[in-house]
């Protein structure tokens, strides 16, 4: 069994802290009105929000029901994010061009989202002893 140092611990941290800090937004804002299913969108953001909140502070239990549904929330508020923008509003589309804006906010999510998300999928197997 691996035992989690320091470093595990304050990387363990910093996920939940990204994970709070998104759910208190996605809960404070909601859905943004111009979003393609605002009447859909509304009511999936606010779920995230609280299930980012929820497990960001349920997951210092060293459950591993609480990391997975950690994970399973920031997947799904990548694919939430990238299907319901409309890039085509947005002021900063119309000077760079549609191409870049996309990329430039499909690397953005991921990254946001994705590096603790990996980081987690890493902690999970040192919290978990497995």
């Amino acid at each position: 069994m691996i035992h989690p140092t320091f470093f595990h611990w304050i990387l363990l941290l910093g996920c939940a802290l990204v994970a709070f800090i998104a759910g208190n937004l996605n809960i404070i804002h909601g859905a943004a009105p111009d979003s393609r299913f605002y009447a859909i969108d509304r009511i999936v953001v606010w779920l995230l929000g609280v299930g980012l909140v929820i497990f960001s502070a349920l997951i210092f239990l060293r459950q591993v029901w609480a990391i997975d549904e950690l994970i399973l929330c920031y997947a799904l508020s990548i694919i939430e994010v990238l299907v319901t923008s409309r890039p085509e509003t947005q002021a900063l589309t119309k000077k760079i061009g549609l191409f870049k804006y996309l990329i430039f906010w499909i690397l953005f999510m991921v990254i946001f989202f994705g590096i603790p998300m990996v980081l987690l999928i890493w902690l999970r197997t040192i919290f978990s002893g497995k």
